[in-house]
């Protein structure tokens, strides 16, 4: 009897280490696509900020371009050009840029105190872009002075603010 039992310990090793092998396979597996999901995240999450970045030059941008145009009665209608050349954030070598897609920011509203530019930015990190489309609204106060005939003359226009975004959203 003895003899019978001793063949049963060689079949039941090969079924517990077949069992074994599974679980440290998947267990692999998981591991492998966890880190993959990770590294994906990482890739999305520096490509959208660098459409931040993007989206924040080009607010400066626009608001130094309306301070220079700011004896002109109306508002000019592209204070910014599309800008196609990547504009690198950072070293070169971590290939982290934007861009401002055409047709650069272009002025969709407007009031007697405002106007809101819209434009959309491009980040790319390595083979990973993210867009996105703002509109900003820059606050003002037009200075009129009266002529001889009572008529209201354009004189000057004081910007409030160098813009406030009032509209974020992904494009992909």
């Amino acid at each position: 009897m003895k003899m019978n039992q001793q063949g049963y310990i060689v079949p039941l090793l090969m079924i517990l280490s077949f069992i074994i092998s599974i679980l440290l396979i998947s267990l692999l597996q998981v591991a492998y696509f966890d880190r993959r999901i990770e590294h994906n995240s990482l890739e999305i999450m520096q490509a959208q900020q660098a459409a931040d970045g993007g989206a924040a030059w080009a607010c400066e941008k626009i608001s130094a371009n309306l301070l220079a145009a700011q004896n002109q009665e109306s508002l000019p209608l592209k204070p910014l050009q599309a800008v196609v050349v990547p504009v690198d954030i950072g070293n070169a070598a971590d290939q982290v840029n934007f861009t401002i897609p055409e047709p650069g920011a272009k002025l969709v509203d407007s009031g007697a105190d405002y106007g809101v530019y819209e434009f959309n930015s491009s980040g790319v990190y390595k083979n990973t872009r993210k867009v996105i489309n703002v509109r900003v609204k820059y606050s003002f106060i037009n200075h009129y002075k009266m002529d001889a005939g009572g008529n209201a003359l354009f004189q000057s226009r004081t910007f409030l603010d160098h813009g406030k975004i009032i509209s974020y959203k992904f494009v992909n």
